[in-house]
């Protein structure tokens, strides 16, 4: 009967690893606040596609080897542009209910270019992102969006600390634009 279990847990282990794409990360910093907090441990799975709204564990486009944790706010086809703070997708404001504390900047319009992500992190004042000026000023195919075969998974779970411990909700557009 023990064997059977050590068996059964393997396997499920095999499935959640090579098969869902499983990974687990320590949360660098504060740039995700506050949804995430710097030295949360969390759990992301891969995804078949990638959608404004998720928020995503991707490879740093600036430090080889190392991890960045964003909310992907467009998508391939998308034009980008903040005005004052604002957000605004394919010419249409984007409410962010998630966001710590707006930063008063503008940018773009900025067309994003196929297989590619503009990343933005929750605590603006604190985040390197897409919208920065490293990330403008960076030399890499997708700039200053991420290439999407870059995302390792979409974050599903704080496991530690276990009083933070809980499933990580997406915020589709649908769910979160304000009525014209």
């Amino acid at each position: 009967m023990f064997y059977s279990v050590v068996i059964f847990v393997c396997l499920i282990l095999l499935y959640l690893f090579l098969v869902r794409g499983m990974h687990f990360f320590l949360v660098p910093s504060g740039s995700m606040e506050p949804l995430l907090q710097e030295g949360d441990y969390i759990v992301t799975f891969k995804a078949s596609a990638y959608q404004p709204g998720q928020v995503v564990v991707f490879d740093d486009p600036q430090r080889k080897g190392e991890f960045l944790v964003k909310r992907i706010a467009a998508v391939a086809g998308d034009t980008v542009e903040m005005q004052g703070g604002a957000l605004f997708i394919n010419g249409q404001y984007v409410s962010e209910p998630y966001v710590k504390e707006p930063l008063f900047l503008n940018y773009g319009p900025y067309e994003i270019p196929a297989g590619c992500c503009f990343m933005l992190g929750d605590n603006r004042k604190f985040s390197e992102d897409s919208s920065s000026e490293v990330w403008n000023a960076g030399d890499w195919d997708c700039r200053p969006g991420i290439g999407a075969d870059t995302i390792i998974g979409v974050v599903r779970r704080i496991y530690l600390p276990l009083n933070r411990s809980g499933s990580v909700k997406s915020f589709s557009r649908d769910s979160y634009e304000l009525p014209e």
